[in-house]
């Protein structure tokens, strides 16, 4: 995995020693049994989902690998228009940074090996500040993107920045 001084990325090393760590004590379970279990009104006791957010190819070499050796879901949500592409997010730009994203074919093989695929959007646009048609565009045009270049629905979102107000862009929530 990435490892930048915005403490947003961690060390392979890092990321399956959390994994193993979270593992006994905490049951994880796929973020859509999580959705269910909120919609039906069950207890969470604890449970824990794994999500990654964006689409950077280090996903697929490396956190999906340990993922799969540990047996732990996970879903990956994807900013459709930037797979495959050479976009570098404004973070990235701050640190001076570049990091390549998945491909189609990444992605695609992400879900053959049982992995939940989400949309984030098309440009991680900053859903407190663009409205109306914008929003719903980037919504709804994800959606339609990933569900093309993977073959099958989707409806997992994550929510980029996680928040209504612009100032606050380095937290994400899913739903």
């Amino acid at each position: 995995m990435r490892q930048d001084a915005d403490g947003l990325s961690v060390s392979r090393a890092d990321v399956r020693t959390l994994l193993r760590f979270l593992q006994p004590p905490l049951p994880v379970i796929s973020l859509r049994s999580l959705v269910d279990r909120l919609e039906r009104g069950d207890t969470l006791d604890r449970h824990l989902a794994i999500t990654f957010d964006d689409g950077y190819r280090d996903n697929f070499e490396i956190a999906a690998p340990i993922l799969e050796r540990l047996s732990l879901p996970a879903t990956f949500f994807l900013v459709s228009q930037w797979i495959g592409s050479d976009v570098v997010p404004w973070w990235d730009r701050e640190l001076g940074v570049r990091h390549p994203w998945m491909t189609w074919d990444q992605a695609r093989e992400l879900r053959r090996r049982g992995f939940d695929i989400g949309a984030h959007t098309r440009t991680h646009a900053n859903l407190g500040e663009v409205r109306g048609d914008v929003a719903r565009e980037e919504i709804a045009g994800a959606r339609r993107e990933l569900e093309r270049q993977l073959g099958e629905p989707v409806d997992l979102f994550a929510y980029p920045y996680g928040a209504k107000q612009p100032d606050d862009r380095r937290r994400t929530w899913s739903w």
